[in-house]
């Protein structure tokens, strides 16, 4: 049977759609249906445009679908989406109509697996370890014994009861200052932001604080999370006091623990490590009174054994009778002198009197005239040659001074020869070029000198 589709039969009417009214209705079914469902897929793909707007493609093992997150949604998110990711959004799904293409428009987003905190934590300490926060470099030097303590925590906190009574009881000449700031919820990052600014403040004005304690009790990682915020990370590496964070149980970790100069698993731990170094002074000063008092009552019992052992000595009964004894020692030691000088005088006579005659024998006497004759041989040789070299010298001098005298300025002015000098430098001349008329001149002879003046100059060859 044939059948006219642009045919009016009652039959076959219906309705004929342009392609923008169908895309536009198909959009209001898919709209009315599928309004704030929850979709989980993968992303295979993730693009942010200069509008900030994302546009991704959700998938599973068998299909795949676009989607959507426009800049006023996506500002809502705490991390950002990558590839990869398992994902649970809460959408609606709609057409765009220009192109007819069925797409999700995402409402909101999280990561499925691991959770939403893990990822923000994931991927804010990639960031920060690339701008380096974390290196050993940057950190400041926690004083050993610091006198003045900041506590920046919660006043109703577990964290400020566990400190409070060590560094009360063990420390208590140590100033302590305590912040208070919220250490969970949504308003706990920029409240620790303000209470370190607050700090840094309260250290200009007064006397300043030698350490800050950041720290807060124990929690679920969401409770903690504030010390994972961005903003608390860089408050912290912002500040010019240094800081010791303290924050959870030994098992949690923070972000705030790595960007901080040194950290401790707890607060208790923390303020057990500012105490520690000041128990060794605290220690020695606490054994300071028993040790005084040992050398005290040591010295009193030398003192005492002295004054029992004069007590003793005769000499302060009867000092007479010490001063006698002493001069009887006195006499007995001369006369012990006296035997020992005479028998050490009549041992070296003896000795003397056993090489006597052996020195005879070779007396310098005995030896004299044979000597005396031979060095009279060689005096009278020396004094010959001495003669002779002296003549040589001599005549050796002579010649050198008429053959200087022959060479000298003044013998040349002897034989008629003279030297000109300009009046005002002295300096010598040597040409009728370095002189002007009437110039005053110095004219050396042998015998003197001539000042003169030049009237009149005539160059070489020229008559007078």
């Amino acid at each position: 049977m044939n059948i006219d589709l642009l045919g009016s039969t009652k039959e076959f009417a219906a309705q004929i759609y342009t392609i923008s009214q169908l895309n536009s209705r198909v959009r209001e079914h898919l709209e009315q249906e599928f309004t704030n469902i929850l979709v989980e897929g993968e992303i295979s793909s993730w693009k942010v445009y200069p509008s900030n707007h994302a546009y991704l493609v959700l998938k599973d093992s068998n299909s795949k679908i676009n989607a959507v997150m426009f800049a006023g949604r996506r500002k809502s998110l705490d991390f950002t989406p990558e590839v990869g990711m398992r994902v649970l959004v809460k959408c609606s799904v709609t057409l765009f109509e220009r192109e007819g293409r069925f797409q999700l428009s995402i409402f909101s987003l999280e990561p499925l697996g691991e959770g939403i905190l893990d990822v923000k934590f994931r991927q804010l300490r990639e960031k920060l370890e690339l701008e380096g926060l974390f290196s050993k470099e940057r950190k400041k030097k926690i004083p050993l014994r610091p006198k003045k303590i900041i506590l920046v925590t919660s006043r109703e906190g577990a964290a400020l009861r566990d400190m409070l009574p060590i560094l009360s009881m063990r420390i208590p000449f140590v100033e302590l200052t305590i912040i208070h700031t919220l250490v969970q919820g949504e308003f706990a990052p920029r409240s620790i932001e303000r209470a370190l600014l607050v700090a840094e403040e309260n250290n200009r004005m007064n006397s300043p604080a030698d350490l800050i304690i950041l720290s807060r009790g124990g929690g679920s990682n969401e409770d903690l999370s504030a010390f994972n915020d961005e903003i608390v990370i860089r408050a912290i590496d912002n500040c010019s006091i240094p800081i010791l964070t303290a924050i959870g149980h030994e098992i949690d970790s923070s972000l705030s623990d790595l960007v901080a100069d040194d950290f401790s698993s707890t607060p208790t731990a923390a303020a057990e490590k500012v105490c520690s170094n000041w128990d060794i002074i605290l220690e020695r000063f606490m054994r300071f009174p028993s040790e005084m008092e040992r050398y005290v009552k040591m010295i009193l019992k030398n003192r005492k054994d002295e004054v029992a052992f004069y007590e003793r000595m005769r000499i302060l009964e009867e000092p007479t009778l010490y001063i006698q004894e002493l001069q009887q020692k006195i006499d007995m030691l001369f006369e012990n002198l006296l035997k020992e000088t005479k028998y050490v005088l009549s041992v070296f006579r003896n000795r003397v009197f056993s090489i006597l005659p052996r020195l005879r024998v070779v007396s310098p006497l005995s030896l004299h005239s044979s000597k005396v004759k031979t060095m009279e041989g060689y005096i009278e040789r020396i004094e010959i040659c001495i003669e002779k070299i002296f003549h040589a010298k001599n005549l050796e001098v002579k010649n050198l001074i008429l053959r200087l005298e022959s060479v000298s300025p003044i013998s040349i002015l002897a034989r008629g020869y003279s030297l000109t000098y300009r009046e005002k430098d002295h300096s010598l001349i040597r040409s009728i070029q370095q002189v002007e008329n009437q110039e005053l001149l110095q004219i050396k002879l042998s015998d003197g000198a001539l000042d003169c003046r030049v009237e009149k100059i005539n160059q070489k060859g020229e008559t007078k």
